[in-house]
């Protein structure tokens, strides 16, 4: 053998093993870094008033949490890489902060960083900025600010950033203004030993006066004993909405005034009740007046029948009627017959009732009429006798009479009968008269037009 095939044989092993070491070769991933602190917090020293701010700076594989303790207790929601204090108080002077870094592969505390808190002064801060006002030319404006920080504090109020004499507390109050003042911007600026800090702006708005707020109302309307009652005040001037109220004095037992200046209710007392009202606008304008409500007893119910007379002969159809008043609101009007079952009539202070007389015997019978209001009250009228004669006629009769009749009545039926005398002017050749029951005055002449000759039944 050659040398040549020596050294074929010496590489093909060595390929062989190259081949297999590289057909077996693996890929393996990292395992995860634990936290590690490369900058821990610093310990802070502070003045009473002011927030102090910790921090850290960590490695290690992601996602990292945090939890900072004070004192070895958790800190509620400080769960990032720094925390702030809230303000510092002296009795937070020398608590430790750590924070406790973890990761999947760990965790790691933090050294302790103290807290110094010295009883230095604390620059104001502004917690209540002043407000825009408007008001009625001739009125004044107030304007006030809320700070807190190391006392004493002090002020100063500026208009358009010119500082007002005088103008040094808290709170300041213009003048009376005018309408020229408006638009004009008020500031404050608050200082003390470490510092100060300007207000925002406030801006005044004065508007003019439209007329003097005053209240129209000179006299009330009487009103009347449990019966309903219902009124409104009236003002002008000055800047609606108004408010009412009343000041002194009472209204009568029942009624009640409302912020709108509406009275109303049912009075339980009769009698004169003086008080006094007051409106305001929305200005804060006011105005007043003395007024009184007389309350009256109502008159009480009466009711009176006028047709027919008394000691009337009817037949037929009758219209009763009658008058009615009432010091209240009338509710309603009946009628009864022979003390029967009332029946309603139409309308009230003047009121109708229609009387079938063919519906009653031959004879004499009463009417009565009863008016009843809207407390229930009622009366009840004088009787009023009267005759019913519906004896049967003859079939050929024309005209009708009856002492009671009317001459301005047809004549042409026993529900409409003339008087004797209007019958007899309205007959004709062939006509035939008939007489209802009753008694006719004949003591007088009665003239029949030539040529008539009428028949009388």
């Amino acid at each position: 053998m050659n040398r040549w095939a020596l050294l074929l044989l010496a590489i093909l092993p060595a390929l062989a093993d190259a081949g297999c070491a590289g057909l077996a070769s693996t890929n393996h991933s990292s395992a995860p870094t634990p936290p590690s602190i490369t900058t821990q917090p610093a310990s802070q020293t502070v003045a009473t008033g002011q927030a102090v701010s910790f921090s850290v700076t960590v490695t290690g594989t992601a996602p990292l949490s945090f939890q900072w303790k004070k004192n070895g207790v958790a800190i509620s929601s400080a769960v990032s890489s720094s925390y702030t204090t809230p303000a510092t108080t002296t009795s937070d002077s020398g608590a430790q902060f750590t924070v406790v870094v973890s990761n999947a592969a760990g965790s790691v505390t933090s050294l302790a960083a103290m807290l110094t808190v010295n009883a230095g002064a604390v620059p104001p801060s502004i917690t209540t900025q002043p407000a825009s006002q408007t008001v009625t030319a001739g009125q004044a404006a107030s304007f006030s600010v809320a700070a807190t920080g190391t006392a004493p504090l002090s002020f100063q109020w500026k208009k358009n950033s010119v500082a007002i004499s005088g103008a040094t507390s808290s709170s300041y109050t213009t003048p009376a203004t005018a309408t020229s003042d408006s638009g004009e911007l008020f500031t404050v600026v608050v200082s003390n030993a470490a510092g100060s800090v300007t207000s925002l702006a406030a801006m005044l708005t004065v508007n003019a006066v439209t007329s003097t707020l005053k209240i129209t109302n000179a006299q009330l309307p009487a009103g009347t004993l449990a019966s309903p009652y219902t009124f409104t005040l009236t003002a002008t001037g000055g800047t609606p909405p108004y408010t009412w109220s009343v000041s002194s004095g009472a209204l009568p037992n029942g009624l009640t005034m409302h912020s709108a200046g509406n009275i109303s209710g049912s009075p339980t007392v009769a009698g004169t009740s003086p008080f006094t009202v007051v409106v305001k606008d929305s200005a804060s304008a006011s105005a007043s007046a003395n007024l009184s409500i007389n309350v009256v007893t109502a008159a009480p119910p009466t009711v009176s029948i006028n047709s027919p007379a008394s000691g009337s002969t009817v037949s037929g159809t009758v219209v009763v009627s009658g008058v009615a008043s009432d010091g209240l609101a009338i509710s309603s009007v009946q009628v009864s017959v022979d003390g029967g079952t009332f029946a309603n009539a139409s309308g009230t202070s003047s009121w109708s009732f229609s009387l079938n007389s063919n519906s009653l015997s031959n004879g004499a019978h009463t009417l009565s009429a009863k008016v009843t209001d809207s407390a229930s009250n009622s009366a009840t009228s004088s009787l009023v006798d009267f005759t019913v004669n519906n004896a049967s006629t003859s079939t050929d009769c024309t005209l009708y009479a009856s002492p009671s009749g009317s001459d301005s009545n047809s004549g042409s039926s026993p529900s409409a009968p003339k008087s004797f005398q209007g019958a007899a002017n309205s007959t004709q050749p062939g006509s035939v008269v008939c007489l209802l029951g009753g008694t006719y005055d004949l003591s007088s002449t009665i003239t029949i037009p030539k040529g008539s000759a009428p028949r009388i039944c």
